[in-house]
């Protein structure tokens, strides 16, 4: 398409086209964004009659302030969505978590315990399917634009545009002269290379020309809206041409103008010929309203009801006054929301309402949005940089291709490398940086821009200054490693978060701090950033003692929430390398957060989370530098830190590829481009750091909880402290050996040791114990639930007793999770108890072992699987709402529900407003899984189709898939092939020794059972014949209520594999209703005849 000819684009003439499928998905997914959610209680309630202010739980963030507001709701059963009044959420306070709730309407007693309560998020996303709604009968201009958004240019003419006059008061002129009149340009501007201010110089330019048409610029949030609006009025100010005869020549229309462009330019907020014709009648509808309200606080709901039908006459005689300054006022440059314009989009024959449309801080508005704004103007500029936080903050693993294209991706994301943009005739690139201090210039620039970035005068200033404090780093962009100066391995680890989701670290949060403190005592403005929320709450509870004139020059954050910020020191926590994010996505994290900052960067890191790609290359780029501040405990103690070690050859400087800042385009460049780089917990450290060799213990977690990499630690760390030593390690699935042996090598590495060792170490099946001779120094039994009776005294037999201290002992662990016994084997408790009636002596006192009070561990958070996989599988598991079976407490006792309840790991069916398991336990989010039911005999075929799919259009390597069924994986593997898809069935009477099963990804999908995929994940993951879960009768020797447990488990099993996209394939039942249910609403359940 010519972009010349979208302007001139008019209604078709034929029936009206539907709205392209891939547009239709993913605005039904961005609605699903927007969910109201239950407030379960609240604390710390007041109310001064006009604003309530509370603690809500589920806890609040900043993002509840953005145009969220709180539901007052029917309390009576059945009618919960019944909203009876809604607040708009003013303010939230980071440090104590409160919400202040503007509920003017509310009437009577307000008593909030009368209401059931829900949160609503600000809802874009109605918006939007209007506008596109709209826009169905504008087909050529839809499709135009939607091309434009992608990126695809024809051809771009040049205008010949009248020059725009000169303003003296203006900077930087001309820069983006040569696209203004370009029909779509784009302006790229890194981080302080003052893309605001050149594009507010145009548009103060423009204004001033003769015969000028209008321009309507648009931004993501009100904040950039208000800063676009100030900087124009301010050059027209200073010239003395702000306001023309007729008014004002700049408007910024919408809600939510803050108080500096409402004290400094109040008349860009009116357009004055609209005040003059409608205040009247505006005055006249707050007076009816008021009227109306009052009638109802009376019950009188007649007279209510006669002032209402005043109020919808007297509204449609009120044009809206956005459209009227577009249409009729002075000014020459308005300026919205991209919430607020799209209630412009599609409106009449002819959208086209401006000469040109502007999109400012472009790379955060999603290519949809894009489209939708271009419709409305004859040209169209897009400024931003696509190397900076995108669209949607956070990118849910395993998202379809079309919320890919067209949420997470914005108009500039086709900008991947600088130096080929620069080969564009409509891109011009802002290469002078003025904020920053040339060394930190310098790394940004080589960590994103290709090193093109130069530094202006201004910035180079900043070389010659000093730094801002003595006991800063004398390196303006430095990385402090923390293992250099922890005492303890376990300080440089991040931990679960103690409420909500996400991680901690109380360690490098006090030398944070410390070095914020520093520099806050010299005058500096500080900014400590952080991936994590959970970790800004630490921080802003350590912030709260200090003095008030430092505690006022610190500010804490996420890097989400700041970018467009800069400070004079910015320190940034990396908690973890934020590797649960994609590395594209980190990648632009780690840019945006080294340049908010004009003198000094200081990066806090762990060895491990330097050594992750994305991270360590950027750490590559800046200095190590040590620690000169002292840090302090919560009490005010010092404390002592390590004396300085030299770090090991080769740490210093990694060497990693150019971190790619690019977002993924498929599935599979998602799945390659996230790091499996594993970063251990401080709950797994604690651990794994414990003295080896010192008796019996017990190790318990759910799927993907690291209990087998624990094992290979501590087996590798008693071989290193007993070279000498014999060690045991045996497993009841075949399909563990190849992945044991491989994390043995890797804990061999990790703990610097020849990996040679490691074969020492014997790995041997269960089934194999009873031909093995030897004793052993220490055996560690890995799917100890899974182990007979007999077979775990048969293991136990071949651990040697020691005497420690006067005390006998066996080094001896288990490693454990009942909810993953698929064998029906008793538990733990029911096999002690057997054993302590029986005579043999042998058996007697290993029941003794089998007491593991306080030596047992608890991992309390999984790392393979997303939040939504997990919820899904252990509600298929347990099926709270009875859609397949019948409620079973011995089945939640088995599954050690009451124990993970406990925890707080788990939320009960009666504690959430769903009626379901929550699981608290995963980090990541994550995408529903996608349910497939067709015919019985066209389950496999619909199977291998979407394998195809996968391979061939989402781009997933074959090795990233994992098939999983209950019985007979070579049925599937058939239909793989005929597809053309190269498949290996591991398991089932026709397919390979599941011994051979692959540790790591190989160059073809994995077909296997339920029984041997345990231990073992993929990227997708697909059950194939859900409901055979449901006929186990070959189980002739157990009975109905173990075969019950077994399935139940079975699913529980197979499901969670899945670490980013999970697919279930059956045929129509009881069990596909549950899966259908628990998927979530709004989840892509495909239904084939």
């Amino acid at each position: 398409m010519n972009p010349s000819e979208s302007a001139a684009s008019q209604p078709s003439q034929h029936k009206t086209p539907a709205l392209p499928n891939d547009i239709i998905i993913a605005i039904k997914h961005a609605k699903l964004q927007y969910k109201a959610r239950q407030i379960k209680k609240i604390a710390d309630f007041s109310d001064d009659g006009e604003m309530m202010a509370f603690v809500p739980d589920p806890m609040a963030d900043e993002t509840w302030a953005v145009g969220g507001q709180i539901q007052f709701c029917n309390p009576l059963p059945g009618k919960e969505e019944e909203v009876i009044e809604s607040g708009d959420i003013r303010e939230f306070d980071p440090d104590t978590g409160r919400i202040y709730v503007d509920v003017p309407e509310l009437k009577g007693e307000r008593d909030i315990g009368a209401f059931t309560l829900r949160y609503k998020p600000f809802d874009f996303a109605m918006a939007l399917e209007q506008a596109f709604t709209r826009l169905e009968n504008h087909d050529k201009l839809l499709q135009g634009v939607l091309k434009l958004a992608c990126g695809e240019i024809e051809k771009i003419q040049d205008s010949n545009p009248a020059p725009i006059p000169e303003l003296p008061s203006a900077k930087d002129q001309g820069i983006v002269d040569g696209i203004w009149q370009m029909p779509w340009s784009l302006l790229w501007g890194p981080p302080g290379t003052g893309k605001t201010q050149n594009v507010a110089d145009a548009l103060a330019r423009h204004a001033l020309a003769k015969d000028a048409g209008k321009i309507l610029v648009v931004t993501p949030t009100n904040l950039a809206a208000d800063e676009v609006a100030h900087r124009i009025c301010g050059i027209l100010d200073k010239s003395g041409r702000l306001n023309a005869p007729k008014g004002c020549l700049v408007y910024r229309g919408g809600r939510g103008a803050g108080k500096k462009l409402s004290r400094d330019f109040p008349q860009s907020l009116r357009d004055e010929a609209y005040a003059r014709e409608y205040d009247a009648k505006r005055r006249q509808m707050e007076e009816l309203i008021e009227q109306r309200d009052n009638a109802r606080h009376r019950r009188q709901y007649s007279e209510a009801s006669k002032i209402n039908k005043q109020l919808q006459g007297l509204r449609a005689t009120l044009p809206d006054e956005t459209m009227f300054a577009i249409t009729k006022g002075a000014a020459r440059v308005i300026i919205l929301t991209t919430f607020r314009a799209l209630a412009l989009v599609g409106q009449g024959e002819n959208p086209t309402l401006v000469d040109k449309v502007i999109v400012d801080e472009a790379g955060m508005v999603s290519r949809l949005t894009t489209a939708a704004m271009a419709t409305i103007g004859k040209s169209v500029m897009l400024a931003g940089d696509p190397k900076q936080i995108g669209p949607i903050y956070a990118l849910p693993p395993g998202a379809s291709k079309e919320i890919r294209t067209w949420l997470l991706k914005s108009g500039l994301s086709h900008l991947v490398s600088v130096k080929e943009s620069l080969k564009y005739p409509h891109v011009r690139f802002l290469e002078l940086q003025y904020r920053m201090h040339p060394d930190i210039s310098k790394a940004a620039s080589e960590f994103t821009y290709d090193g093109i970035l130069k530094d202006a005068d201004r910035a180079k200033l900043l070389a010659k200054e000093p730094p801002a404090s003595p006991k800063l780093p004398k390196a303006r962009a430095s990385c402090i490693i923390l293992d250099e100066i922890a005492l303890k391995r376990e300080d440089v680890c991040a931990k679960k978060a103690a409420t909500g989701i996400g991680c901690e670290r109380d360690f490098s949060a006090r030398i944070a701090v410390g070095l914020a403190l520093a520099a806050s005592e010299k005058g500096q403005e500080v900014l400590i950033l952080t991936p994590y929320r959970a970790q800004v709450r630490l921080l802003r509870k350590k912030i709260r003692g200090l003095d008030p004139a430092s505690k006022q020059r610190i500010s804490v954050g996420t890097i989400h929430r700041h970018q467009g910020a800069e400070r004079d020191v910015v320190i940034l926590d990396a908690v973890k390398g934020a590797i649960s994010w994609s590395a594209p996505e980190i990648g632009m994290l780690l840019n945006v957060a080294i340049s908010r900052a004009r003198k000094h960067f200081i990066l806090l890191a762990s060895h491990a989370e330097r050594a992750t790609p994305i991270l360590g290359r950027l750490a590559g780029l800046i200095s190590a530098a040590t620690l000169d501040v002292p840090i302090y405990d919560d009490n005010g103690q010092q404390e002592m830190l390590a004396p300085a070690v030299p770090v090991p050859v080769g740490l210093r400087t990694p060497s990693f590829a150019d971190a790619p800042t690019a977002v993924s385009g498929t599935l599979g460049e998602e799945i390659d481009n996230t790091s499996r780089h594993i970063l251990v917990s401080q709950d797994q450290t604690r651990i794994i750091e414990r003295p080896p060799g010192d008796g019996h213990y017990l190790v318990r977690g759910v799927a993907g909880t690291g209990k087998s990499l624990i094992l290979a630690n501590w087996a590798v760390k008693l071989l290193q402290k007993e070279p000498k030593a014999k060690i045991l390690v045996t497993f009841f699935n075949k399909g563990m050996k190849n992945l044991l042996e491989c994390m043995l090598e890797d804990a061999c590495k990790r703990h610097w040791i020849n990996v040679s060792l490691a074969k020492q170490i014997r790995v041997i099946h269960a089934a194999a114990i009873g031909a093995v001779t030897e004793n052993f120094d220490a055996v560690f039994v890995d799917e100890a639930q899974d182990l007979t009776a007999e077979q775990m005294v048969q293991v136990y037999s071949l651990c040697k007793e020691v005497d420690k201290d006067g005390k006998k002992m066996r080094n001896f662990a288990l490693f454990h999770d009942d909810s993953q016994n698929i064998y029906g084997q008793k538990t733990l408790e029911e096999f002690k108890a057997e054993l302590e009636k029986s005579t043999a002596t042998e058996q007697h006192d290993f029941a003794d072992r089998l007491s593991f009070k306080g030596r047992s561990f608890v991992l309390r958070e999984t790392y393979r699987s997303t939040q939504a996989i997990l919820g899904f599988a252990i509600n298929m598991a347990l099926d709270p709402k009875q859609i397949y079976s019948q409620a079973d407490s011995e089945l939640l006792e088995f599954m050690k529900v009451p124990e993970l309840a406990k925890e707080g790991l788990l939320i009960r069916p009666q504690d959430s407003e769903d009626g379901i398991y929550e699981v608290r336990y995963a980090e990541r989010r994550g995408t529903a899984p996608i349910i497939i039911q067709t015919g019985r005999a066209a389950v496999l075929a619909e199977l291998a189709e979407e394998v195809k799919h996968l391979r061939d259009k989402e781009k997933v390597a074959p090795g990233n898939i994992l098939v999983v069924s209950i019985t007979s994986p070579s049925r599937v593997v058939a239909e793989l092939n005929r597809v053309g898809v190269e498949a290996v069935a591991y398991g089932g009477k026709e397919g390979e020794d599941t011994g051979k099963l692959p540790a790591t990804r190989p160059d073809h999908v994995r077909c296997t059972t339920v029984f041997s995929c345990k231990g073992h994940e993929a990227p997708v993951v697909m059950f194939a014949n859900a409901n055979e879960v449901e006929d186990l009768g070959w189980m002739k020797e157990k009975t109905a209520a173990q075969i019950k447990k077994i399935s139940r488990c079975m699913l529980y099993v197979g499901l969670s594999r899945a670490m980013a996209r999970l697919y279930v394939f059956g045929w129509k039942s009881p069990l596909m209703d549950a899966a259908r249910t628990y998927a979530g609403a709004g989840t892509p359940i495909r239904m084939i005849s």
